[in-house]
């Protein structure tokens, strides 16, 4: 009796185990489903993807890295996000680049977000905040290619307020 509820145990098995498709024979089925957006602001006309401002700082810390390890997920998408303003000179560049600089809850670990202002975003120089100064952005989340063909990814700012 217990060979048979066995033998009749392993050919259902055998039978059910086999028939599902490998998930990782397509190398499409390994992509999550896109992030979903986590707020109903609106701006401009158009739904805010990612509302950092709206999440802890440990959600937010991740939600970056996130963004770090899968940016294709975030493409085009509008992404709002609040932290320090930082402006630098990367060695051997000549331009400043700007960033916002997000922080986990002991604020030990912190990540910067490029960004760069939008061709219709009007702003004079003058107006740019000083350093450390605390912002919230929203800009449209694009991959693209350094001239060496190293991938980065930046905000592309459409909204700055000093907080």
């Amino acid at each position: 009796m217990k060979k048979t509820v066995l033998l009749m145990f392993a050919i259902s098995f055998f039978i059910f185990g086999c028939s599902k498709k490998n998930p990782y024979e397509d190398p499409s089925d390994r992509r999550i489903s896109k992030i979903k957006s986590n707020t109903e602001e609106k701006f401009e006309g158009e739904q805010i993807g990612i509302d950092l401002t709206e999440m802890n700082s440990n959600m937010v810390y991740a939600q970056v890295f996130n963004m770090l390890i899968m940016p294709e997920e975030y493409e085009g998408r509008l992404i709002k996000v609040g932290g320090t303003f930082v402006r630098f000179i990367p060695n051997g560049e000549t331009e400043p680049v700007n960033s916002v600089i997000v922080s986990d809850a002991l604020a030990c670990c912190q990540q910067g977000l490029e960004f760069k202002f939008a061709d219709d975003y009007s702003f004079e120089a003058e107006d740019l905040p000083s350093e450390g100064t605390e912002i919230e952005i929203i800009g449209r989340f694009v991959m693209s290619q350094t001239a060496d063909g190293l991938d980065y990814f930046y905000l592309d700012c459409k909204d700055l307020k000093i907080l």
